[in-house]
């Protein structure tokens, strides 16, 4: 049962209890994007790499290291909780890792790092979910500017399958 009394100040939820309006705390909708691995252009020239299955696969490097960067489609106000990469490492001398930078007219800081993948180099096929714990420094709300992932791959035999980037709006 929904009954709201916005001019009464009155507001009734599901299964009957009633709280005042002004008592109510408003409601942080997260919301979460999903980046596909088509969506990092590479940062340095000569780079090596392929987007399998017709682009819409997993991103590998063919031959030496590579930087990709991913411009976010989110207000440069929201407040990033987490990032995700998943990432196949099937390399011991090589890792993955993901950072999350805001970029401004004059300046650029990085908020946050996952931790760098394990190479197993045992030919497994499981997908890693590299996770940030944290932010240091925190994301400040009202910064603005723009949101940008940086991916490192530094070997063959380690991929990107897609990043999540958990956020909400203040």
């Amino acid at each position: 049962m929904w009954i709201v009394g916005f001019a009464s100040g009155w507001v009734a939820a599901f299964g009957g209890s009633v709280v005042r309006a002004e008592d109510a705390t408003p409601t942080v909708l997260a919301k979460e994007l999903q980046l596909a691995p088509i969506q990092f252009l590479p940062a340095n020239s000569g780079v090596s790499y392929v987007v399998e299955q017709g682009g819409l696969g997993r991103l590998c490097v063919t031959k030496g290291a590579a930087y990709f960067v991913a411009t976010l489609p989110i207000d440069g106000t929201a407040v990033v909780e987490r990032i995700t990469a998943r990432i196949k490492d099937r390399n011991r001398e090589g890792f993955g890792m993901m950072s999350l930078a805001r970029r401004a007219l004059d300046s650029f800081e990085v908020l946050g790092m996952t931790p760098l993948s394990i190479g197993t180099g045992d030919g497994e096929d499981e997908v890693e979910s590299l996770t940030t714990a944290s932010f240091a420094p925190p994301t400040i709300p009202g910064h603005g500017g723009t949101y940008v992932l940086q991916l490192v791959l530094t070997s063959p035999g380690v991929c990107l399958y897609g990043a999540n980037v958990a956020y909400h709006l203040p």
